[in-house]
């Protein structure tokens, strides 16, 4: 028990079972690793974790968030490479305060949506993945890694960071996602546009 919370497989123990069996990492950089979560809610989904252990996004160090700006471009052309152009999400999954949690650790996913839920998914509200995380990394790892060139602020945008004091319900944003010559920039618009 940790904090009176039960002892639940936390993703920072599942992101080392992987680290350690590799069949599901896509590659592994300096600061993060990109992987296929074992129990992936559908095909080719992609998580990338940063390895320093952290429950919040907004405790990222700048030089995690710059190799997290380089990382995400490639895995978005690794995953074009393999399902072409199939619309996709980002969700950031990450603590809402900034305090230490040591059951917690933040993520960036990467879902394509690939299949149609059917009568079982959408009666359960649980998802059927068709395919296996350890062959859909491999068909994302066999795609050529294209370097990113460097990421440049969009103007009259303000990085993707909240304040401490959110809650739940109030932490939503409008996130514009956009790639163009190569250069993909995830950014919100800033209080003043």
């Amino acid at each position: 028990m940790i904090e009176g919370r039960p002892d639940f497989f936390t993703t920072t123990k599942k992101m080392h079972n992987a680290l350690r069996d590799r069949r599901r990492v896509i590659e592994e950089t300096e600061h993060f690793v990109a992987l296929v979560p074992f129990a992936a809610a559908g095909p080719f989904e992609m998580h990338l974790l940063p390895l320093r252990h952290e429950a919040s996004f907004a405790r990222a160090e700048a030089r995690e968030l710059a190799e997290l700006a380089s990382l995400l471009p490639c895995a978005v052309r690794r995953l074009k490479a393999v399902v072409g152009d199939a619309p996709y999400n980002f969700i950031i999954d990450s603590a809402i305060t900034t305090e230490p949690i040591p059951y917690l650790h933040w993520r960036l996913r990467i879902v394509p949506e690939l299949v149609v839920p059917g009568g079982f998914e959408l009666g359960a509200g649980l998802p059927i993945n068709p395919s296996q995380p350890e062959e859909d990394a491999k068909h994302l790892r066999a795609t050529e890694r294209q370097a990113s060139p460097p990421v440049r602020p969009v103007s009259g945008c303000t990085p993707l960071l909240w304040s401490s004091n959110c809650y739940p319900i109030i932490f939503c944003a409008r996130v514009s996602c956009r790639e163009s010559n190569g250069l993909m920039n995830l950014s919100m618009p800033s209080s003043s546009s």
